[in-house]
This record gives structure tokens, C-alpha cells and sequence, in this order.
């Protein structure tokens, strides 16, 4: 006996005779989720504790990006312990009652995505496949087509942004691939014109009114950036190699309501035992930001809570099923699973996909395959950020100090209370006693009130932060120039120019790195699963050179199309273009047939010679503009020398026209 769930998408999972929902019901004779729930939470547990190793760190770096400074926060030491006090006093990392935190480490990391985002960006479609047989080349481009249907629907930027992001503050980003269908109310026009409804029977009157269907929108590979905070890796392999473990998943809060949606949509969702986890989610109120969440008792007297919220627990495990008793299989299998408030499994199939991977990828703009984590670039950065506000927050703090500082007075002299408590003016008025030596010139004004003169020590202050920056920019190859800012000194073009370009080097050299480890695997992957779970047929807007070769503007493409494993290259962002499609290239070319017209002249081997218009339209196309045929007229053609000799028929039909005029006779009223 089978059953079928829908795992976003169309998904057949095999079962044992008494289906798995039923056989992991907490109160099921057979007890298999009490067997199964140990292993899941021991592994959940041991998943979060290895992330919060980094939380510390990345609270800070969050804190830097959001320009937020913890003025309680304690001092660390070198083996990351506190330091405390002669009296055992813990001390303060910031022991200013005032700070502000010096944009360094969000100017930084802003500045090298910004390079970053615009490699990633700089192709469209974002995904290329280059066919290794010559049987593939059409198959290929219409793959394209849908790629950059499903990569719009994903909204790929903006997960290519995050990405990047999470990559640079923390050290790694995360992207979740995986299958999707959405389902949504359809408004059919009616079958018979409204106008004709009076005239049918009461029972065909329904035909001439719209109708609403629910039913499949469309489908699509989905891609989602993971936040790291919520990521829940091996342990026991590098944190960028998740293909390499034995789990991998992730967490997330969300309402009780988008589980049972799963099953509502389709009418056969993954999700079982939810009425349990409804229970558990009434219990506590939760909210979750950047990977902490806050929980809070619900009071039922002021708040009615119907679809509460769940932390759920999703992981993908490679095991072997007959030693969990989910099935009699031998084999090591991905199954997955999904708990709810790490109490009560909701989840439970074998992974449909056949490219028998996690579906996750994970990477590092600086990889270390050796090391369980790397550092990111904020990370890098926290103990120069530190140090560069508590240099300039020193500063502030002395000349605050100096500005405030005591002063020297006679009450016989000067009314004390105008010096203690000044008015909006600072009037202070003199004593009798001042008066009369003032009017005889005795005493002077400011023989009378005087300042103590200190010296700023922090001067100095704001010279060893401006070094310590500089490091940093050495660091993370953002100079001045990178930035947008001006250098101190001038310099020449081409000064400017080698700065700059071998900082740009090196942030490429980056994004390179990510595009090899997050991009490349989701794009094969995007393949396979397009070939395996497409099963409608849709109808795509084309344009350009495939547009020419179909002779239409629309793609009607079936699952058949798509089928078979074709031998696909998928060709991501940063990796190498095919020089087809460079608009670079084809401009250059342009240029040399301009420079050297004898390149026009037939190949005396072939007879053949090049065509400067097709070479001009390809140019065209390689920039994205796919219309120019639009601008194309009909235009007389000539012979080839562009002058020809016209026939007697052909000149008097030209001047029974007016068109033409025999030489030596004026045109009336012409000057």
C-alpha cells in the first residue's frame, strides 16, 4: 500500500502497510514516534549548540551593522572569558555613559557587496546551460527559458542579496532549493455570452456567468536564502560542505496556519499530527529575530489566538530505513522530517528528489574546507571596530570632560547661585563686595572666575584610529578609491586606476568562490528538478535569436520537452561567458570591420564574404534589445555599386510622375 504527500509539489512517497502519519501518532500502539523523536531532538540540539558557538560574535557584528553600540556590555578577555576588577567587578567593554558607533564595519561590508551583487547581476537570463551533445543545443534553449521563469518567480536578486549578505557579516550564506506549486482561486469567463442568459433553461443559465475554480497557478524551482542563525548543520563536517554530512536543515517559527495550508492547498499536504502541535504552539507566544526567539504567556482573557505560532524543525537525514523501522529498505536513503517544538514529529517521507542531494547550499567568501566555520568579513572586523570607537568615543568623552570641566571662584565676589545654576543667558551678577573693587579697579573680571586649563591627551586618539582604518581597508580591499571617497593625497590616473583594480580583483576573487558553492550546485540541481517534476504545460514569452529560429514570440512548453537527461552545463554568473554572447566581443568586431573594410571583400578560398548587417543585428541582440526588427522599413534596393543606369519604360515613368526632370529644364518656382 501507498501513499501520496505533496512535498511542494507533486511528490509519491512509499509507506509500510499502515501508513507513517498513523504509525507516528504519539499514542500509536506500534511506538514508533517515541523511537524516532529521541535521535531527531538529540540531533536538533546538537545542531543548535554547534551555531550558538558563533552567537556571541555575530551579536556584535549585527550590532555594528545596525550601528547600535551595548553600553553593558562586558569586557572580553583574550581567552574568551570577562575581565574583572581589583574588587572582582566585572568591567565594561564601553565605559562611557555616551557612545556612538563609527560606521566602519556597514560601510565595509556594503562596499564589497555592492562588487559582489554586480557580478551576480550582470547576466540575464542569470542562468545559461551550455549542451555538451549537439542534440541538446534547442533542448537547452528552451530550458533557459524556463529557468528564467522560475528565477523571476523566486525573485532571485533579492535571494542573491541575502545571500551575500549573511555570507559577509557571519562568515557563510545558505540557499534552500527546492520544488514549489502554488494553488489560488481562477475566474473563468463564461462559456455562453452573458447577454444570452435569459433566453437558456434555468439549467444552463449557470453557463453564462463566470465561474471560480480553484486549481495549480504554475510551478517552480524556489529559492530561499537561510538565515545562518537558524541553520542546522552536521557538526561533524565543515559548515560549507553539507553534501558531505549525514543531516542538514533548518529552523523556523510560522504559524500553525501555513502547515495546514500545505494540505488545504492540494488537498494532500506532508503535515500530519497538527492538531497536537496546535496544542503545544497555544502554550507560548513566539517571535523570532535574527535566529533568538522571544516567547511570552499567552492570556486567553484578552487574546484569541485561533492559528498560533510553532518553532518547527525541518532536517534532511541520510539513513538506512529498515534500522529506524520507517520501511524494509537496506540501502542509506534522505528521508525527511519536520518536529514541532521539538516535541512531536509532523513530518516523515522519504526525499523525493532524484538527484538524491540536501537541498541546501552553503558557502564561504573565504572557504576553509578544513575548518568547521570561517570567519566572516564583520567578524574579521569586530576587534578593529572596537577599538576605532573607543579611540573616538575617547575623545569625545575628554573634550566633554574639558568643556565641563571645574572652575575657580570667589562667592564674595560672584553671586554663587548664577555660576551653579545659570540662565538662558548665563548672567552672572557681581557682590556688593565685587562691585566696589570693580568700579575702584582693583579686581578684574577675570581675576574673579577662572577655568582650569587641561590638556586634550586623546588628541593622538583620532590619528591611531585613522591607522587602525586603514588596516582594515587593507583587509578587506576597500580603499578610499573602492569607496567612493577621495584620497588624502593626490595620486595619478593610473595610480588610482592599479588601486582600484586590484581591489576589485580580490572581492571578484570572493564572489567567484560563493558563486562555485552556493549557485553552481542549486543550478544543477534546478535542472534535474525541472525534468522530473514538470507536469503542466505553459506558455512563455520569447524573444531574440530563438524567437527568429521558432518564427513566433511564444513558447508552448510541455513536460515532454523537458524530459530525459540531457547532458547540461549550467553556467552561473561568475563563470567564464560564452563569448557568443559578450556585447563586448561583438562591438569590438564591429570596430575592426570598420578599420579595415578589406575584411568585407569575398574569401578568395570560399567566395563567401561577411554580412556588417548581420553582424550589427547580432551585436544588437547581445545588448538585450530584442525588438530592433521593429525599426526595420522596406527600403528600393540597388546594385551593388549603389548607382545603376535606369531603362527609357523606367525614366518616363518617372517623369510622367514628377519624380524626374530631363537635364536642362528648370522646376518651376525652384531657386
Amino acid at each position: 500500500m501507498a501513499d501520496e504527500y505533496e512535498i511542494e509539489g507533486t511528490v509519491s512517497v512509499e509507506v509500510m502497510d499502515i501508513p507513517l502519519d498513523q504509525r507516528l501518532r504519539p499514542q500509536s500502539e506500534d511506538g514508533l514516534h517515541e523511537r524516532l523523536i529521541k535521535p531527531l531532538q538529540t540531533w536538533i540540539r546538537e545542531s543548535k549548540d554547534h551555531i550558538d558557538q558563533r552567537s556571541d560574535d555575530w551579536e556584535q557584528v549585527d550590532e555594528h551593522m545596525r550601528l547600535y553600540l551595548n553600553l553593558d556590555r562586558k569586557a572580553r578577555s583574550g581567552d574568551k572569558g570577562y575581565v574583572t576588577s581589583e574588587k572582582g567587578n566585572y568591567l565594561r567593554e564601553n565605559p562611557f555613559q555616551r557612545m556612538v558607533c563609527i560606521p566602519l564595519t556597514y560601510s565595509t561590508i556594503l562596499t564589497r557587496m555592492v562588487q559582489m551583487f554586480g557580478i551576480f547581476t550582470q547576466t540575464d537570463p542569470f542562468f545559461h546551460l551550455r549542451p555538451v551533445g549537439g542534440e541538446d543545443k534547442a533542448m537547452a534553449r528552451i530550458h533557459e527559458v524556463v529557468m528564467a521563469r522560475d528565477a523571476m518567480l523566486s525573485q532571485l536578486p533579492l535571494q542573491v542579496w541575502q545571500m551575500l549578505f549573511d555570507a559577509e557579516k557571519y562568515g557563510f550564506g545558505i540557499w534552500y532549493d527546492t520544488w514549489a506549486d502554488r494553488y489560488g482561486w481562477v475566474t473563468n469567463p463564461p462559456e455562453i455570452s452573458p447577454s444570452l442568459k435569459a433566453t437558456l433553461p434555468p439549467a444552463l443559465r449557470h453557463k453564462a456567468e463566470k465561474s471560480r475554480e480553484w486549481k495549480m497557478l504554475y510551478e517552480w524551482n524556489r529559492y530561499r536564502a537561510i538565515d545562518p542563525h537558524c541553520y542546522l548543520p552536521d557538526p561533524n563536517v565543515s559548515v560549507i560542505c553539507p553534501q558531505e554530512g549525514t543531516r542538514c536543515g533548518h529552523w523556523e517559527v510560522t504559524s500553525w496556519l501555513n502547515l495546514a495550508a500545505a494540505d488545504l492547498a492540494s488537498g494532500n499536504g506532508p503535515y500530519f499530527n497538527l492538531e497536537r502541535a496546535k496544542k503545544l504552539g497555544l502554550k507560548t507566544r513566539r517571535q523570532r529575530d535574527a535566529g533568538r526567539t522571544s516567547e511570552g504567556v499567552f492570556n486567553d482573557a484578552k487574546i484569541d489566538c485561533i492559528y498560533p505560532d510553532l518553532e518547527v524543525q525541518h532536517l534532511q537525514v541520510k539513513l538506512i530505513p529498515k534500522d529506524y523501522g520507517l520501511s524494509d529498505g537496506d540501502r542509506p536513503e534522505i528521508w525527511w522530517f519536520s518536529v514541532a517544538e521539538e516535541d512531536v514529529i509532523i513530518r516523515c517521507h522519504r526525499s523525493p528528489y532524484d538527484h538524491n542531494e540536501f537541498t541546501y547550499s552553503t558557502g564561504s567568501p573565504d572557504p576553509d574546507f578544513n575548518a568547521s566555520f570561517m570567519p566572516g568579513m564583520g567578524q574579521q572586523l569586530i576587534g578593529g571596530q572596537n577599538i576605532v570607537n573607543w579611540f573616538y568615543n575617547s575623545h569625545m568623552a575628554n573634550i566633554r570632560k574639558t568643556v565641563n570641566d571645574q572652575v575657580v571662584y570667589n562667592d564674595n565676589l560672584l553671586e554663587e547661585g548664577d555660576i551653579l545654576s545659570p540662565g538662558p543667558a548665563r548672567h552672572i551678577r557681581l557682590t556688593t563686595r565685587g562691585k566696589q573693587l570693580h568700579e575702584r579697579g582693583m579686581l578684574a573680571i577675570d581675576q574673579m572666575y577662572s577655568q582650569f586649563r587641561l590638556t586634550d591627551v586623546t588628541q593622538v586618539h583620532l590619528t591611531a584610529a585613522g591607522e587602525m582604518i586603514a588596516q582594515m581597508q587593507r583587509m578587506s580591499a576597500t580603499p578610499d578609491p573602492v569607496t567612493g571617497m577621495p584620497l588624502p593625497t593626490k595620486r595619478t590616473l593610473g595610480e588610482i586606476e592599479q588601486v582600484s583594480g586590484s581591489a576589485t580583483a580580490r572581492i571578484q576573487a570572493s564572489a567567484e568562490l560563493l558563486d562555485l558553492q552556493v549557485v553552481a550546485p542549486a543550478a544543477s540541481r534546478h535542472v534535474q528538478n525541472r525534468q522530473q517534476w514538470t507536469s503542466t504545460e505553459e506558455v512563455f514569452r520569447i524573444a531574440g535569436r530563438l524567437a527568429e529560429e521558432l518564427g513566433e514570440d511564444a513558447l508552448n512548453v510541455k513536460p515532454d520537452d523537458l524530459y530525459g537527461r540531457f547532458d547540461y552545463v549550467p553556467k552561473t554568473p561568475s563563470m567564464i561567458a560564452d563569448p557568443a554572447r559578450s556585447n563586448a566581443l561583438w562591438g569590438s568586431l564591429l570596430q575592426v570591420l570598420g578599420s579595415a573594410p578589406q575584411l568585407l571583400e569575398p574569401d578568395p578560398t570560399t567566395g563567401k564574404a561577411i554580412d556588417p548587417h548581420a553582424v550589427f543585428k547580432e551585436f544588437v541582440k547581445s545588448a538585450g534589445v530584442n525588438y530592433f526588427e521593429d525599426f526595420m522599413r522596406e527600403m528600393p534596393m540597388l546594385p551593388p555599386g549603389g548607382v545603376g543606369v535606369m531603362g527609357d519604360e523606367e525614366v518616363q515613368q518617372g517623369v510622367d510622375n514628377g519624380n524626374l526632370v530631363p537635364l536642362g529644364q528648370g522646376v518651376t518656382g525652384a531657386r
